[in-house]
């Protein structure tokens, strides 16, 4: 069973500034997972990630992937790890992420 992924944003500065994200990643299944990719699209290249939790974080244009740092690579069965990050640069309009993916499955 795939692991399951969601988010929510909430304000880190003033709204002009940036926000953070809280990722929960979750194990639906029976069994231990050992390792998993979030990637997380972002609407412009000039929005920086930075503050990253749980996770060490690669940039490729809008694209961020995520993985998991020795505290959240194992997700127990029934079980959740936390990721979270800050998105910084001009993030008053349109700024919040436009994509998000737990290995091949899309965040809820």
């Amino acid at each position: 069973m795939p692991l399951t992924a969601g988010y929510t944003t909430s304000s880190a500065t003033a709204g002009l500034l940036g926000y953070h994200v809280a990722v929960t990643i979750t194990n639906p299944g029976s069994r231990p997972r050992n390792g998993w990719r979030l990637v997380v699209t972002l609407p412009r290249h000039t929005l920086a990630v930075g503050g990253v939790s749980g996770a060490s974080a690669a940039q490729d244009g809008t694209v961020w992937t995520f993985t998991p740092d020795d505290s959240t690579a194992r997700v127990m069965p029934g079980g959740s790890v936390s990721v979270g990050f800050d998105v910084h640069g001009a993030t008053l309009i349109n700024a919040a992420p436009t994509g998000c993916r737990v290995d091949d499955t899309p965040c809820r």
